[in-house]
């Protein structure tokens, strides 16, 4: 029995600290962390209390955290959120996006392509005269109409 993971793992593999996410109309905006949307088909109980597809999947939701001092990155957001999305919405508000992952050499290893992106939330993070300087980041809470994986 290997005593190591490695031993099963394939050379050049997808870290999960290599990622962009491109919005349509926006620049390439550097998110520390990311949250990866779920999705889900809508599900119907049957009269005999099992359960079936609904036969469409639901909207998703998915989060990410831009760092305080890149103020043009959170001035964008804060647009996209409090501009395009508030009384009167914009006709731009939804944006398609894409979400690509990198291999280890730097060529593409996963993208997912999500239509009818727009931020509905924000959160500045939490503030601690005890911490030791932590880093200030805005994170930003997404919903999509839809996901897919784009074959490679």
């Amino acid at each position: 029995m290997p005593k190591s993971i490695k031993a099963f793992l394939q050379g050049n593999h997808i870290p999960n600290n290599r990622f962009t996410l491109g919005v349509v109309g926006l620049p390439l905006l550097n998110f520390t962390t990311m949250t990866m949307p779920e999705e889900e088909l809508d599900v119907v109980e049957l009269p005999d209390r099992t359960f079936a597809s609904g036969g469409r999947t639901k909207p998703v939701e998915f989060s990410g955290m831009i760092p305080g001092h890149h103020t043009a990155e959170v001035a964008l957001m804060l647009a996209w959120l409090k501009l395009e999305g508030v009384d009167p919405v914009f006709s731009t508000y939804k944006k398609p996006c894409t979400i690509t992952m990198y291999r280890i050499d730097g060529s593409i290893g996963a993208v997912w392509e999500l239509d009818g992106v727009f931020p509905f939330k924000y959160k500045a993070s939490d503030m601690d005269t005890n911490s030791d300087g932590d880093m200030v980041t805005y994170e930003f809470t997404f919903k999509a109409d839809q996901i897919r994986v784009v074959p490679l």
